[in-house]
């Protein structure tokens, strides 16, 4: 009873080390060493391939086919008055930025529009009291939300805590 599982032990690793041999044949039917072509997520120092970004290129999207731009303002409330409203590349838009976003394409078209909200506005814990300024960066092809800022005046700025 041993020998027979020892010896079906034997043929499951024979079989199974050559079909790993033959999954690793290149073209040419040389064999490669495919541990060697691993990246290790643990090593720092490997180069790792360029992640694609989510959102592609789009800069040959026809313009019927994006958002307009009455769409990417959306509504104004409380007196908020329009600053501007501009379609741009990203690439355009994220050299004023700290941001370094690898997740969406230099040439993906977006809408940057930025209003003055001059009776202030609340987010979250904190309230700007007066003439805040918000910006959006919306994508042109989906109208999804990129980017959300507001600046307030210091003085104009009420913390609720923390």
């Amino acid at each position: 009873m041993k020998k027979i599982i020892i010896f079906a032990t034997i043929i499951s690793l024979t079989i199974g080390a050559s079909s790993a041999y033959a999954q690793t044949r290149n073209q040419s039917g040389n064999a490669k060493i495919t541990s060697q072509n691993k990246i290790n997520p643990n090593n720092q120092n490997q180069v790792k391939p360029p992640k694609k970004p989510t959102y592609k290129d789009n800069s040959r999207v026809p313009e019927s086919k994006l958002i307009s731009k009455e769409v990417a303002i959306g509504k104004l409330k409380d007196g908020a008055t329009l600053i501007k409203a501009e379609r741009k590349a990203w690439k355009d838009y994220q050299k004023g930025t700290n941001g370094n976003f690898h997740d969406i394409d230099g040439n993906r078209q977006i809408w940057e529009v930025e209003v003055n909200l001059p009776k202030g506005a609340d987010f979250g814990r904190a309230y700007c009291k007066r003439d805040a300024r918000a910006k959006k960066v919306v994508d042109a092809e989906t109208d999804k939300l990129l980017a959300f800022e507001i600046r307030c005046q210091k003085e104009n700025l009420v913390y609720s805590g923390f």
